[in-house]
């Protein structure tokens, strides 16, 4: 039987209208992975960056992704995807006029991207983490935020 995704929690930017909604977290796949979903707005996106310790993965869900890869750019139909290497300067940036659907996976997967998802595309839960930790509550957020 397939199992389908329900969200349990989605974060969505009162500025911009961004949505967030983490999948799978890396200690429900054993380390493997993590994914989250994304539905950003026209023009909307993900300034260039790169990743040091993890490969992301794009999936294009609705609409036209656009990533660029160092200084080639791409555009992904629903239902491409696209793996980006360790180490890669990249950015991701919805090409359509409506707004558009994702999945980034992480791999190896790790916990902490819902804070560096959430630090980037909402700027209140940039302040999550330390407060997080002087409550103890850090390693409780994955499970009470993400959805499968």
């Amino acid at each position: 039987m397939k199992k389908t995704l329900t969200a349990k929690n989605v974060f969505e930017n009162p500025v911009s209208g961004n949505k967030f909604a983490a999948g799978k977290t890396s200690r429900k796949s054993n380390g493997t992975y993590a994914l989250a979903k994304l539905e950003i707005n026209p023009g909307d996106g993900k300034r260039l960056h790169t990743h040091r310790t993890f490969t992301k993965s794009f999936l294009s869900v609705k609409d036209k992704l656009g990533v660029r890869i160092n200084n080639e750019e791409y555009k992904l139909a629903p239902g491409q995807s696209m793996k980006l290497p360790l180490n890669t300067n990249h950015q991701f940036l919805n090409l359509s006029h409506q707004p558009m659907t994702l999945y980034i996976k992480f791999e190896p997967g790790h916990d902490k991207f819902i804070k560096m998802v959430l630090g980037a595309l909402f700027p209140v839960f940039r302040r999550l983490p330390s407060g997080a930790r002087k409550n103890a509550i850090e390693e409780k957020l994955p499970d009470r935020y993400f959805y499968e």
